[in-house]
C-alpha cells in the first residue's frame, strides 16, 4: 500500500527553504501536483529533476491518453453549451425563444451570471445540484431555481451525449476508469516517481477526490501544507479544509502515513508581523524599529510605480542584488505598462513573471479592431485606427474607367475632374493609400468651406483644392488628382474589410482574418522593416512576429475548442459570440507575451508570486476591491453576498492567506504601498495596510527616508524648474551634467530658462534673465513711470497679485482686447445701475437724508441712463432689466406687483436700514488730470469715492462703495493684495484735512445693490468699536449692524497699523517696479491673478509654494497670512 507523508511549516517558504528534511532523494524523478499558477518556474528551478502538473493539466494528460486529441471544454465552450440549452439548439444556431422563465429579454447578462454559476459549481461544488440547493434554500425553491437544476442536469447529459469533458466530468470519469487512470499508463514516464502535493491553501471536494486516488496508486506520497497555531485563526481560515482531508486520508491510509513538522528557520524577523496580523486583540505590538516595514500612499498608479522605482535604484545602490527583490501587483494587468514604462526609464532591468497582456501590443490592439469592427454598432474610429496604423499598406492597381466611375457616382458636379483623371492616368497603375494625408486635408476643408448642402468629403476637398490653388492651375490639378485617388482608395480598403459574415464556420473564420493579414501586407511590412540596421526596430519587429504568432494560436485554440461542440462538419457560430471568444482569450494569461530568458528584478500576481525567502519585496496596488479581491456576484441570493452554494474558498479568506504567505517569506525589508486615486477616481486602502498598522505602537514612523537623488532626466530638468531661480549652487552641477552628456538639450535648456527667467533673485538668477539683464530696458521703464505713469487701485492689485503680468498688460501694454479681466460692476449693466445710484446719492448728501422725492430723482436718472444704447443685443433678457429696474417707484401704477424692481428695493432699504448712518458726501474723484490730485508719499493716484455716510452721533465718516456683485474682499487688505477701501479711506482724510474739516473717516465697505432681495452693507474695514453684531444691540456708539467676524472690524490700534502698512506697501511696489523687479508673487496660488493672463505659457505656478518661499526668505516660520514683499 501506498506510504504517505504529512509535512506541515508554518509558511511555503520555510517547506521550500527546508525542503532537505522532507524530501531526501531531489535528484530521482518527482511530480508536483500543484493548484493553478502556483509558482511553477520556481519548483522546477529548486527541484531539477523533478516535474510540476496542475489539476487540469493533469486531467489534460489523462484525456489525451484516453481519447486522443480531445479537449477539456474552456468556459467559452461551456457558455455556447448552457444557450444550446436554454433556447433548444445546436450550439452557435440561431437563438430562438428561451423555454425557461423569459430569459431572452435579459440574456447576455443572464447568461454571463448562469455561466459563472455552473462553472464554480461545477468546480468546486458538491455531487448532486438539487440536493445542495435543498440544503442552501431548506427545500424550498422557487421556479427559477427548478429551472437552473433542469439547465444544469441538461447540460450534463448533453456532455455525455457529445462525449465531451469539463472539468468536473473528467474528475469523475478519471476516478472511474480503474485502467487508463493508472500513473503507468498515462503517466509512463512517472510512474515510479514520488508524488508532492504543494501549494493548496484550500481543498474543495473535487480536488480532495482526485488528490486522494492519486496518494493512494502512487507508493510514495508526500503532503504539503501550512499551519501555525501562533497565528491567528483568521489567517489560517481557508486550511479547515485541508485539515478535514487529511483526517479523512489518515483514517483510510490507517498506519501507512506519518507527520513531519518543520520549525522555521532562526532568521526570519518579519515571522511576528505574520502572525500578529488579523488578531482581534492584540496584546503586544511591535515596536517600528526592530522591523524594516515601509509604508507609503501615492496620489496615482503612475506616482506609485515611479515611487517603488526610486526606492529599488536606491536598493540596487545599496549593493542589493536585484535577484533578492520581488514586486507583488495583484491588478496586474493594469501596472504593466506603467512598469514597462518607468522601469526602463531607471535603468531597472525586470521580469514579468506572467508575461505581458496582448493588448498592449499596438499590433495586437490592430488586429482585434480588424474583427470587431465587424460587429460594433458604430466601427468608424476602429476603422480610423486599422488605416492610419503603420502596420497597414493597401495598394491596388487603378484604371482611368473605374476612377471616373467612382467619381461621377458620388456626384454631378465632379464630373469635371474627369479629363484631369485621364491626363494623370493614362495607363493603369498602382497606387498605395495614404490616409494620413488624407485626414489632414479633409480636416483643412471642413475648417476652411462652409456648405449648407451636404456633401461628400471628396466633393469638400475639391472646393477646398480649388481656392488655395486658384492661382496654380498645375498644382491644383495634381493636388486634385491625389486626392480621388486616395478616397477610392479608401473606399476599396474599407470594403476589404468586409470579409465576415453574420454566421461562420470557424475554419471561415480563421481563413478570414489569415485573408486580411495578406490583404493589408501586415506580415509583409514586419518583414521588410526588419531587414533595416536598427537594433531598436529590429527588436520591435521581432515582438511583433511573436504577437502575431500568438494571435494565430488564439484563433487554433478556438477553432479547436469550437470544433469539438459542432454537431455537424459545416456548423456556424454567430460572428458576436466568435468576436467575443477572440476577445476574452486575448485577455487569458495564458496567452500572455513571455519576456524570454531577461534577468532582473522579479514582477508577479500575488497568486503566481515566488515564496522562497527574499531579503526584499514590494507589495503595491493594495486597493480594497483588488487586494483583497471583490467578492464575485452572488447568483443565487444578490441580496445576502457571502453566502455560496459551492465549496470555493472566499477571496478574503484566500487573500489573507496569501499576505501572511509573502511577509512570512520576507527575510529584511518590507516594502508596502497603494495609489489614493486613479484618474481622478478615489481608490479605498486596502484593509490589509490598516491591519499592518494596527501591529505596531502608535506614533511609529513607517516611511521609509526620502531619497534625494536624481536618477532620471525628467526628474532633473523638474528640480532644475523648481530651484534654478532660488538656488543657484544646488543646480549648477546639473546644469553642467547636461552641458557635458547633451550639449544641444543644455542649450534648449537655456533658451527655456531665459523666456521664463522675468522672476527670481537678481543676484543669482539674473545669469538666465534675458529682459531685465540690460540697464536699458531698465532705463526705459522708469522713465515710462516718471513721466506718463499713475498709478490706480486696480494696478497696485495686480502687481501684487502677479508682478509679471503687470509688466505685460499694464507696462508694456500687451493684452490683447478680448482678454478683459470681467467684473459684473464693469459691464454695461455695471455701470448703468452705479450711475443712477450716484446720481440718487448727490441729492441725498446735500439734504443729508433720503430726499422726499428720492423716486422722482431715481426714475429720472434712469429714464437718462437708459437713453444711450447698449451694445448688449437687445434681447428678451435686456428687455426685462430695462423694464425691471424701475418697477414700484411710480406710486400712480395701478397694478401692484409681488416683486419690486432693483431701485425700489433700494430705496425701501434707504428708508428701513436699522444703520444709523445718513448721507454725507458723494462723488469725490481724485484724478492726477484735475485739480483734485491724491498723493501718498508723492506718488499720484485716482481714486474715486461714490459715497460717504456719517453717523447719527456725528463722530465718524463712513465709505460706501456700490457694486452689483462684490461681497467684499478684506481678508486681501492683511495680505497686501487689496488696495482700494484702504486708499479711500487715506485720501479721503487727506481730503478733509485740505477742507480743514474734523471728520473721522473710521471705516470703509461695500453698499450691495445685488437684487431687490439682496441689497445690504457688508465687506468692512472699519474700527471695531462701531461694530453691533445684531439689530437690538445698534446705538450711537455703536451704528452699524454687521456678523462680520473676519478680518474687518479690527480695533484702532491694529486699524491705523494696517493703514500704514497699505502706504509702505504702495511706495514699495513703485520702487519694485522702477527697478525692474518683476519677481514672483509671494502669495498662493488662490491669490493669482490668473484669469484671462495671455502669458501662462512662461508661468511657472509650481514654484509658488508659500512655506517654500517664506522659509528661503527669512529661514523660519513666520506669521503665513501677512504677505511680505521683498526685492
Amino acid at each position: 500500500m501506498s506510504r504517505i507523508t504529512f509535512c506541515s511549516a508554518p509558511s511555503w517558504a520555510t517547506l521550500l527553504e527546508k525542503s532537505d528534511e522532507w524530501l531526501n532523494e531531489k535528484n530521482k524523478p518527482t511530480l508536483f501536483l500543484i493548484p493553478q499558477n502556483w509558482q511553477s518556474q520556481n519548483l522546477q528551478q529548486s527541484f531539477p529533476g523533478s516535474q510540476t502538473l496542475t489539476t487540469t493539466q493533469l486531467l489534460q494528460r489523462y484525456i489525451n491518453k484516453k481519447f486522443d486529441e480531445k479537449q477539456l471544454l474552456s468556459k467559452q465552450s461551456v457558455e455556447y453549451l448552457l444557450l444550446s440549452v436554454i433556447f433548444k439548439t445546436s450550439p452557435g444556431d440561431e437563438q430562438t425563444v428561451a423555454r425557461y422563465l423569459n430569459i431572452e429579454t435579459y440574456y447576455q447578462g443572464y447568461a454571463r451570471a448562469l455561466t459563472e454559476f455552473i462553472l464554480d459549481f461545477r468546480e468546486n461544488g458538491q455531487e448532486n445540484l438539487l440536493t445542495a440547493l435543498n440544503a442552501f434554500k431548506r427545500d424550498v425553491l422557487t421556479a427559477k431555481e427548478h429551472d437552473l437544476v433542469d439547465i444544469h442536469d441538461e447540460l450534463e447529459n448533453l456532455l455525455k451525449e457529445n462525449d465531451l469533458f469539463d472539468y468536473r466530468r473528467a474528475v469523475f470519469d478519471f476516478l472511474e476508469d480503474k485502467e487508463t487512470g493508472k500513473p503507468e499508463v498515462f503517466l509512463p514516464e512517472l510512474s515510479d516517481a514520488k508524488l508532492v502535493i504543494a501549494g493548496f491553501n484550500h481543498i474543495n471536494f473535487l480536488e480532495s477526490k482526485l488528490i486522494g486516488w492519486l496518494m493512494y496508486r502512487f507508493r510514495m506520497s508526500i503532503f504539503t501544507f501550512c499551519e501555525n497555531s501562533n497565528a491567528a485563526e483568521a489567517t489560517f481560515k481557508s486550511q479547515n479544509s485541508i485539515q478535514d482531508f487529511i483526517n479523512k486520508a489518515k483514517q483510510v491510509f490507517k498506519e501507512n502515513f506519518e507527520d513531519v513538522k518543520i520549525l522555521s528557520p532562526a532568521k526570519t524577523p518579519l515571522q511576528p508581523l505574520a502572525e500578529l496580523l488579523f488578531v482581534d486583540d492584540k496584546k503586544e505590538l511591535l515596536p517600528g524599529s526592530t522591523t524594516n516595514v515601509f509604508i507609503k500612499s501615492s496620489n496615482d498608479r503612475y506616482n506609485e510605480v515611479t515611487l517603488i522605482a526610486r526606492q529599488i535604484r536606491q536598493l540596487l545602490s545599496e549593493g542589493v542584488p536585484h535577484q533578492h527583490i520581488r514586486v507583488i501587483f495583484p491588478n496586474y494587468e493594469t501596472y504593466v505598462s506603467l512598469l514597462r514604462e518607468v522601469f526602463p526609464r531607471y535603468e531597472i532591468p525586470f521580469k514579468l513573471s506572467s508575461g505581458t497582456p496582448l493588448p498592449f501590443f499596438p499590433l495586437a490592439q490592430l488586429l482585434s479592431n480588424m474583427i470587431n469592427q465587424a460587429v460594433v454598432a458604430s466601427p468608424f474610429a476602429l476603422r480610423e485606427h486599422i488605416f492610419s496604423s503603420p502596420y497597414i499598406t493597401f495598394s491596388l492597381e487603378v484604371t482611368a474607367d473605374v476612377l471616373i466611375k467612382f467619381v461621377t457616382n458620388i456626384s454631378v458636379e465632379l464630373s469635371a475632374i474627369q479629363e484631369t483623371i485621364d491626363k494623370f492616368l493614362s495607363n493603369p497603375t498602382s497606387f498605395t493609400l495614404n490616409y494620413s494625408w488624407l485626414q489632414a486635408v479633409q480636416k483643412k476643408a471642413a475648417q476652411t468651406i462652409r456648405s449648407s448642402e451636404k456633401l461628400h468629403p471628396l466633393q469638400l476637398v475639391v472646393r477646398y483644392f480649388n481656392k488655395l490653388y486658384e492661382n496654380n492651375r498645375e498644382k491644383n490639378l495634381q493636388q486634385i488628382f491625389k486626392a480621388v485617388i486616395n478616397y477610392f482608395l479608401l473606399a476599396r480598403a474599407e470594403r476589404a474589410l468586409y470579409v465576415w459574415r453574420n454566421e461562420m464556420e470557424v475554419p471561415a473564420f480563421t481563413a478570414a482574418f489569415e485573408r486580411l493579414v495578406q490583404r493589408f501586407q501586415i506580415e509583409k511590412n514586419m518583414n521588410e522593416s526588419g531587414r533595416q540596421n536598427n537594433d531598436t526596430l529590429k527588436t520591435v519587429i521581432e515582438q511583433d512576429k511573436l504577437v502575431l504568432e500568438t494571435i494565430r494560436k488564439i484563433i487554433k485554440h478556438l477553432e479547436q475548442q469550437l470544433s469539438t461542440l459542432a454537431v455537424k462538419s459545416e456548423q456556424k457560430f454567430p460572428l458576436t459570440d466568435l468576436a467575443r471568444s477572440f476577445s476574452s482569450l486575448m485577455s487569458d494569461p495564458e496567452f500572455y507575451l513571455s519576456d524570454g530568458g531577461t534577468e532582473g528584478v522579479a514582477i508577479f500576481t500575488q497568486d503566481e508570486a515566488s515564496l522562497k525567502f527574499m531579503p526584499v519585496t514590494f507589495i503595491g496596488g493594495l486597493i480594497d476591491g483588488e487586494f483583497p479581491a471583490k467578492e464575485p456576484f452572488n447568483f443565487l441570493q444578490p441580496k445576502k453576498e457571502g453566502e455560496v452554494l459551492s465549496d470555493s474558498l472566499s477571496f478574503v479568506d484566500r487573500d489573507r492567506q496569501i499576505f501572511y504567505q509573502l511577509i512570512a517569506a520576507t527575510t529584511e525589508k518590507l516594502y508596502i504601498s497603494n495609489p489614493v486615486s486613479d484618474n481622478g477616481k478615489k481608490l479605498l486602502v486596502s484593509p490589509f495596510v490598516t491591519e499592518i498598522q494596527k501591529c505596531f505602537s502608535e506614533g511609529e514612523n513607517l516611511t521609509a527616508t526620502i531619497n534625494e537623488k536624481l536618477y532620471t532626466s525628467r526628474e532633473k530638468l523638474a528640480y532644475l524648474g523648481q530651484h534654478v531661480d532660488r538656488s543657484f549652487e544646488s543646480t549648477m552641477p546639473l546644469l553642467k551634467e547636461f552641458q557635458e552628456n547633451s550639449p544641444e538639450f543644455f542649450n534648449q535648456i537655456i533658451s527655456i530658462f531665459q523666456c521664463d527667467g522675468l522672476r527670481g533673485s537678481v543676484k543669482s538668477f539674473s545669469l538666465f534673465d534675458g529682459l531685465f539683464y540690460s540697464p536699458v530696458a531698465i532705463a526705459a521703464i522708469r522713465e515710462q513711470i516718471d513721466d506718463s505713469f499713475v498709478f490706480n487701485v486696480e494696478k497696485l492689485e495686480r502687481f501684487a497679485g502677479c508682478p509679471l503680468r503687470f509688466l505685460f498688460d499694464d507696462l508694456l501694454q500687451l493684452k490683447p482686447d478680448f482678454l478683459y479681466d470681467y467684473h459684473p460692476d464693469r459691464t454695461e449693466r455695471g455701470i448703468l445701475i452705479k450711475k443712477i445710484l450716484t446720481d440718487y446719492t448727490k441729492v441725498a448728501s446735500t439734504e443729508g437724508r433720503v430726499p422726499g422725492n428720492a423716486a422722482e430723482i431715481l426714475q429720472q436718472s434712469a429714464a437718462s441712463a437708459l437713453e444711450e444704447i447698449l451694445n448688449e443685443k437687445e434681447d428678451l433678457f435686456n428687455i426685462r432689466f430695462k423694464r425691471g429696474l424701475t418697477v414700484g417707484l411710480d406710486q400712480d401704477e395701478k397694478t401692484k406687483r409681488k416683486r419690486p424692481g432693483l431701485l425700489a428695493a433700494f430705496l425701501k432699504n434707504e428708508k428701513t436700514a436699522k444703520d444709523l448712518i445718513e448721507p454725507y458726501f458723494a462723488d469725490i474723484v481724485f484724478e492726477n488730470e484735475n485739480g483734485n490730485r491724491f498723493l501718498l508719499d508723492n506718488i499720484p493716484i485716482n481714486i474715486k469715492i461714490e459715497r460717504v455716510d456719517k453717523t447719527k452721533d456725528g463722530k465718524f465718516l463712513l465709505i460706501y462703495n456700490y457694486s452689483i456683485a462684490d461681497f467684499g474682499n478684506v481678508e486681501g487688505i492683511g495680505k497686501g493684495l487689496r488696495f482700494n477701501l484702504p486708499l479711500q479711506i487715506i485720501a479721503l482724510r487727506d481730503y478733509l484735512r485740505r477742507l480743514k474739516k474734523e471728520d473721522k473717516v473710521a471705516g470703509a465697505g461695500i453698499y450691495l445693490v445685488r437684487n431687490y432681495r439682496n441689497i445690504k452693507h457688508g465687506g468692512y474695514f472699519a474700527i471695531k468699536d462701531l461694530q453691533a453684531t445684531r439689530e437690538e444691540k445698534v446705538t450711537e456708539e455703536t451704528p452699524i449692524i454687521s456678523g462680520q467676524r473676519k478680518f474687518g472690524f479690527l480695533p484702532a490700534a491694529n486699524f491705523e497699523e494696517e493703514l500704514d502698512n497699505v502706504k509702505k506697501r504702495v511706495v514699495h511696489i513703485k520702487n519694485l517696479i522702477q527697478r525692474g523687479r518683476f519677481h514672483l508673487p509671494i502669495c498662493t496660488v488662490k491669490d493669482q491673478t490668473c484669469a484671462n493672463c495671455y502669458f501662462t505659457r512662461i508661468c511657472r505656478k509650481e514654484q509658488l509654494r508659500l512655506d517654500n518661499l517664506y522659509l528661503q526668505l527669512d529661514e523660519k516660520d513666520v506669521y503665513k497670512p501677512k504677505r511680505r514683499l521683498v526685492d
